[in-house]
């Protein structure tokens, strides 16, 4: 089993998390976090970017100190689904979209075309999408995730996830507030995680 690091409470983390802040699908979800980081909560790249969703300093997320051992399912209930939660409502309606708004969230625009020019900063694309890159547009974030979800661990994640119904569980739009403000309330969760592991 190539995901044996990932426990199905992680899954669900992920599954009923996303429902609740109004997610489309939770399997975009899953290939955000997949392309980012292959799943992995302590994935840390050369940039400094942290963690299952890759938070880096310019997000603006204050992670504490030890984030990277926090589990996939303290990260997304006490970091990432807050901080989703908090953007436009279009970033979780497709895998493109919530890539491009977890990536480059001042840049983001819902419901632009593929063709829409994200940046024309020659690093920065070069950072994203690699060596020779000049600009990033729109449709170059799915042809990212089709990239990086292709392997044997992403499938038994993808399947995972639909196993714990999660292929079937799409948000309606509504969902609890209770839930609700008790993710955005987990925003210090991880803080108090990590001095009880200690």
């Amino acid at each position: 089993m190539q995901t044996s690091d990932i426990t199905d409470a992680d899954l669900l983390a992920l599954i009923h998390g996303w429902a609740a802040i109004g997610g489309r699908d939770p399997l975009d979800a899953l290939a955000v976090l997949y392309a980012e980081s292959s799943f992995k909560p302590t994935a840390l790249n050369a940039q400094n970017c942290q963690g299952l969703n890759q938070f880096c300093a310019s997000s603006g997320v204050a992670l504490p100190a030890g984030y990277l051992e926090l589990s996939a399912a303290d990260q997304l209930g006490g970091f990432i689904l807050p901080w989703w939660a908090r953007g436009p409502s279009s970033a979780r309606q497709s895998a493109r979209d919530l890539y491009w708004f977890n990536a480059l969230p001042a840049t983001y625009h819902g419901g632009a075309p593929d063709d829409f020019v994200v940046t024309r900063d020659p690093a920065l694309a070069q950072g994203i999408l690699g060596a020779g890159a000049m600009q990033i547009q729109a449709g170059d974030f799915s042809a990212l995730l089709a990239r990086r979800t292709g392997d044997a661990r992403f499938a038994e994640l993808k399947s995972r996830v639909q196993a714990l119904g999660g292929g079937s569980l799409v948000a309606t739009g509504g969902s609890s507030r209770g839930f609700e403000l008790g993710l955005l309330a987990a925003a210090g969760l991880g803080a108090v995680l990590l001095a009880k592991r200690r």
